[in-house]
């Protein structure tokens, strides 16, 4: 268990209006499929602190399992639908007074859609919308910054974190998993991010056997179509930026962080992945895949050279196609067989400095990453849902003291 001292004396900002203890927690990922377990700890866990704010700082809901055709609406009720202990225990926090905040991450962005916020609100109780909220991007608690942290994740940002959400253009991570794992029923590779083509095929064939093939085809489909929408959706990307750009004044009047200040945090966020058609298809590993493919060609022809009819040009084609495929495979291994191996910890890390040196914050909580993190300043919550062994979540009490701690996993009291 770790101790900060955060600092309250701006609580009553317009984003806080009265200092309250504060249950923070993130990544909790419940579904119409899955979550039961996750779903009744935190309910639980809710009971525990019946005094606090609540902030759930992004993913609570897998809405990204649904089809982009399916509306934010439904797709909200059809993720609630299974959880009747959870939204019980939320709607009697509700009805004590108690203040229920959302941030949308990466996975649960249609929570921001008019038509989601008002089916939450109406589930829990709260039509007017004062102690049930949904805070795109970040929310502020005096000096403590709340968000989730896909934004400073270039496989998962959307294209503004202020722009409306849509579920044809969103992070490079989301949409596989709306467009290729939901439908597949390949979940276990859904936080995977860090699985590199060859361990992903073996992982398939393993997982799938005979069905490998035809859901490895189906994996490609989705992988060129995302490339091909990263080379001409750009005016759909320019567009949303322009909406997210529209909104940036009122998030200053809601979170106390001046506009100016709104655009320096923008700069720390990298270029979302699937903006780029060269990054989108360097992240998917087509290069690799490619080089790999020109290997075994060249390989095809050398044999086919040894044939007494076979012209000696196509040996020494093969060959060269043998040589650059192998050359290119062998200097991008040898750089780094992962390159992009837990980078996002880092990333989120210096995020969080930045985060603090332009706003004043005295500590910056995120959450995606499914990593915990603790330093001076900073606390990466991991993720309630899907930490192996205990559920991490923070507390803030009245007078600023800030302490993670874990509710273990087989732990209902």
């Amino acid at each position: 268990m770790g101790i900060l001292r955060a600092s309250l004396k701006n609580f009553a900002s317009v984003d806080a209006p009265m200092p309250s203890p504060l249950l923070i927690l993130s990544d909790v990922h419940l579904s119409r499929a899955y979550g039961a377990e996750t779903a009744i700890a935190l309910a639980h866990l809710i009971q525990k602190f019946p005094t606090s704010e609540l902030i759930l700082a992004g993913d609570i809901l897998d809405l990204s399992l649904d089809a982009p055709q399916l509306s934010y609406k439904e797709s909200l009720r059809s993720a609630l639908a299974p959880h009747h202990q959870l939204t019980s225990v939320l709607r009697e926090h509700v009805e004590r007074g108690q203040k229920v905040t959302f941030i949308p991450g990466n996975h649960d962005s249609g929570l921001d859609s008019p038509e989601a916020t008002q089916i939450l609100r109406s589930t829990l109780g709260c039509i007017d919308g004062q102690r049930v909220q949904v805070t795109p991007w970040f929310t502020r608690r005096g000096e403590i910054h709340i968000e989730h942290g896909h934004l400073y994740d270039p496989d998962c940002a959307n294209n503004h974190p202020l722009a409306p959400p849509n579920p044809y253009s969103e992070g490079l991570g989301t949409a596989l998993m709306r467009r290729f794992c939901s439908p597949n029923d390949a979940l276990r590779f859904a936080h995977a991010n860090q699985v590199t083509p060859a361990s992903g095929f073996l992982q398939a064939i393993e997982s799938w056997g005979s069905r490998a093939p035809l859901l490895i085809n189906n994996y490609f489909r989705t992988a060129i179509k995302l490339c091909l929408e990263a080379a001409f959706h750009g005016e759909r990307v320019e567009r949303a930026k322009r909406q997210g750009a529209a909104r940036l004044s009122r998030h200053a009047q809601l979170t106390g962080v001046s506009e100016l200040d709104l655009r320096s945090l923008l700069v720390l966020a990298p270029e979302p992945t699937h903006t780029s058609f060269r990054a989108t298809f360097l992240r998917l590993y087509f290069d690799r895949i490619l080089a790999g493919g020109t290997a075994l060609m060249g390989t095809s022809l050398i044999l086919a050279g040894t044939l007494e009819f076979v012209p000696h040009k196509v040996l020494l084609l093969g060959g060269l196609l043998l040589a650059g495929g192998v050359a290119y495979l062998v200097d991008n291994l040898l750089k780094k067989k992962n390159r992009y191996g837990n980078c996002v910890i880092d990333q989120l890390a210096a995020a969080a400095e930045g985060i603090r040196a332009i706003t004043g914050s005295s500590l910056v909580v995120f959450g995606h990453s499914h990593v915990e993190v603790e330093s001076p300043g900073y606390i990466n919550l991991g993720s309630f849902g899907l930490s192996p062994e205990a559920r991490p979540y923070l507390i803030v009490d009245s007078n600023g003291q800030a302490t993670k701690a874990h509710l273990l996993r087989d732990s209902t009291t």
